[in-house]
């Protein structure tokens, strides 16, 4: 009897995990820093899932391949509270770099589902009174950043949340695929290469901008003119507040980090940002490219302008009309083609989604299914594909773009009760033939009704742990070896 064919064969890594944190006290430990601390200490997959809840926690992940799973995107939130302006108890200011909710400096790591936000409040500030002791001048509260040792930083279904630079890729590569990120000034920045794939970019009302400058900037990369590539959002939507006005924003402007070299301190001259915006939808509030000031050698300032940056647009929307971008920034067609996986994270490829073409063949194995049905697949994230098929016994479908577990359900057309579900815990091979059928549909039972956790089904596939899942499949093949 083949029974392993019921599910992928590979075993499960990071989409299953291994502790639970809930400030509540149901799980393993009530903090995040409790349990990344008790992280084996080697490279292995290390998943942490998280209750839904407001952790009050600055971390600062050193450990490869950690993978942060929340249970919700909306109410599962990482919550900070520090701005480049403020006092440490040590004396010292923290910076830009030090006001970051979440610094990760390491490799291999991955969030999903969850928000990630730096509380301090901007408006309150912009509020008070100049003369008012306790009013920031330096203003920059990082929600993320991608700390100088990260790369291979991989985000899906993330919310970012801050106002002035939220966002700092400060090396590495770094992916993120249907995530959100909101600000206003500078929000998503540094030298780092990031892709930005399918993501909501959200800019915010601010009533401090100087008359002579834009409301916000997008970006403000400072690539190293050595790096091909720096900050690329490809079919994302660019959206905004109510309030801000049309032409408010800029698409960003190009960083000279101020930098210590042999023969003074000024900006880097090297830094010549990389920005490109390919298919991506605008909305009203987004202009043109803007200027930026640094520190030349002599400490004056000096102007950085974004023509001899490297910033491009190639084929955007905006309201419902293609964009004309200026001739400076306007990518050719023959140049687009060297936007690929392969050729922006230098052979790298996240594994988040399932990012190519995987066509998977399900086995229907029931007289009820013989005739037309439903299948319905749905993902970590709540994604859902709908396919109605003819009658036939094996189904051909598409899971690209999907986030592991994926729950199957296929169900008669005539019946919407009698059905049969499987779970796809880890990438199966192309062409792999995956057997829905009543010992898959048991197999799912187990596994879904044994959890203590609220193990709702759709929008989401209920999370459960390595351990949860080896022991059901344990206890379920050994059953049937010996009733065969």
């Amino acid at each position: 009897m083949t029974i392993q064919r019921h599910f992928a064969s590979s075993p499960p890594t990071w989409t299953l995990f291994d502790v639970m944190v809930d400030g509540n006290g149901s799980g393993d430990f009530t903090t995040i820093q409790d349990a990344l601390n008790a992280a084996p200490q080697d490279d292995s997959d290390y998943v942490i899932f998280l209750k839904n809840g407001v952790y009050s926690e600055r971390l600062h992940i050193t450990r490869p391949n950690v993978h942060l799973l929340g249970e919700s995107r909306q109410h599962t939130i990482i919550s900070g509270g520090c701005a480049n302006g403020h006092i440490r108890q040590d004396g010292k200011i923290p910076g830009t770099y030090g006001s970051r909710t979440v610094n990760v400096d390491s490799v291999g790591f991955r969030a999903t589902s969850l928000t990630i936000q730096n509380r301090f409040d901007y408006i309150a500030n912009a509020k008070k009174s100049d003369s008012d002791p306790t009013k920031l001048k330096h203003t920059q509260a990082v929600a993320l950043l991608i700390g100088k040792h990260g790369d291979r930083a991989q985000f899906k279904d993330v919310s970012l949340d801050s106002y002035h630079d939220t966002l700092y890729v400060s090396a590495g590569r770094s992916y993120f695929d249907h995530c959100l990120i909101t600000g206003h000034v500078d929000f998503i920045f540094g030298g780092g290469c990031a892709l930005f794939h399918h993501c909501e970019v959200r800019a915010r009302q601010r009533l401090d901008a100087p008359d002579d400058e834009p409301m916000g900037f997008i970006a403000a990369p400072c690539t190293h003119i050595s790096q091909p590539f720096g900050l690329v959002f490809e079919f994302c939507q660019f959206t905004k507040e109510a309030n801000v006005p049309a032409q408010s924003y800029a698409l960003g402007r190009p960083w000279h980090p101020t930098t210590q070299f042999n023969d003074g301190f000024y900006a880097d001259p090297n830094a010549i940002g990389h920005c490109a915006y390919l298919h991506c939808e605008f909305d009203d509030h987004l202009a043109g490219w803007e200027k930026m000031g640094g520190r030349s050698i002599d400490r004056e300032t000096q102007w950085f302008f974004p023509e001899d940056a490297r910033f491009w647009e190639y084929q955007n929307q905006q309201k419902g009309h293609l964009r004309q971008p200026k001739t400076p920034y306007k990518l050719s067609d023959e140049n687009i083609s060297e936007y690929t996986l392969t050729t922006i994270f230098d052979g790298w490829q996240p594994d988040i989604s399932i990012v190519n073409d995987t066509l998977v063949n399900l086995h229907i194995a029931h007289p009820l299914l013989n005739s037309s049905a439903d299948i319905e697949l749905i993902d970590r994230c709540g994604d859902t594909r709908r396919i109605a098929t003819a009658p036939q016994s094996q189904v051909q479908v598409n899971i690209q773009g999907l986030t592991l577990p994926i729950l199957v359900i296929v169900t008669p057309h005539q019946s919407s009760t009698i059905g049969l579900k499987t779970l796809i815990v880890s990438e199966p091979h192309a062409d792999s033939t995956i057997d829905v059928s009543l010992l898959s549909q048991l197999l799912v039972e187990q596994t879904l009704s044994a959890q203590t956790q609220d193990l709702s089904l759709p929008p989401a596939v209920p999370i459960f742990s390595k351990q949860h899942w080896r022991h059901i499949r344990q206890s379920t093949f050994h059953a049937l070896r010996e009733i065969c």
